[in-house]
């Protein structure tokens, strides 16, 4: 996925922000099947963290009130500190009338969680607010949809070295990242959803990726473990997740 993330903005001139507004959107349409619709007047707080992750959460953020719905947004971070796209995402959301403000110790109320505190890139276990953020959304026994992966987890490998999201539903992007198929994960995930951002055939092909045929259907779909790792059986160099 770091290749991935790399060779679409160098190779073939898809920049960060469009893969991030993508992301946005299908993390929000996953949202309002859980909430149901419409959306108006329900109650939703994305969690965010300062990475891209949480940037595609701020997109999410903004589609969501444009669909009617009251969106708080919680950063782990000061809000004046924000930079990059992670600014420009905060900035385009507030001016879209989401409420936007740091972690203080407790959580706005919502019918839905979105984490995306932490992305697919994060080792180790969380700490500091983050860390508070987890073990509150957990504590709050609200419905959480995760955002690429459960904000704690390994990407890779599926363990939790320390405290983790345990979400209602997962929504992860491009590709399922490995540890989202671990039996190990089975109770931080929920179920699983698969959005494509957009993440050319060709690049995919270049990795040895062959995703022929994954979203002919739709562009987000549900996957079942068992009949996503026959799917992806030899697609994928590498994939071993361990036993079902």
């Amino acid at each position: 996925m770091r290749e991935i993330d790399r060779a679409a903005a160098e190779d073939y001139s898809i920049s960060p922000i469009q893969l991030m507004e993508v992301a946005g959107l299908a993390t929000a349409r996953v949202a309002r099947r859980l909430v149901g619709s419409p959306l108006t007047g329900r109650r939703v707080c994305i969690l965010a963290g300062p990475g891209n992750n949480g940037g595609d959460g701020l997109v999410a953020a903004r589609r969501l009130a444009g669909w009617g719905a009251r969106v708080t947004a919680q950063t782990s971070y000061s809000v004046d500190a924000a930079r990059g796209l992670s600014q420009v995402q905060l900035l385009a959301a507030r001016s879209a009338g989401v409420d936007v403000r740091a972690w203080s110790g407790s959580l706005a109320d919502g019918d839905l969680m979105i984490d995306a505190l932490l992305g697919f890139g994060a080792t180790g276990a969380p700490r500091a607010a983050v860390e508070a953020i987890i073990i509150a959304v957990n504590a709050s026994e609200k419905p959480v949809l995760a955002l690429d992966v459960p904000s704690g987890i390994d990407a890779a490998s599926g363990e939790a070295p320390g405290v983790c999201v345990t979400a209602t539903a997962t929504v992860t992007l491009a590709l399922p990242k490995t540890g989202l198929l671990a039996a190990s994960a089975k109770k931080f995930v929920g179920r699983l959803w698969l959005a494509d951002i957009g993440v050319p055939s060709p690049l995919l092909g270049r990795l040895g990726v062959d995703a022929t045929g994954l979203f002919d259907a739709a562009d987000i779909i549900e996957l079942w473990r068992t009949a996503l790792l026959s799917w992806f059986d030899g697609r994928i160099p590498e994939l071993h997740p361990g036993p079902t």
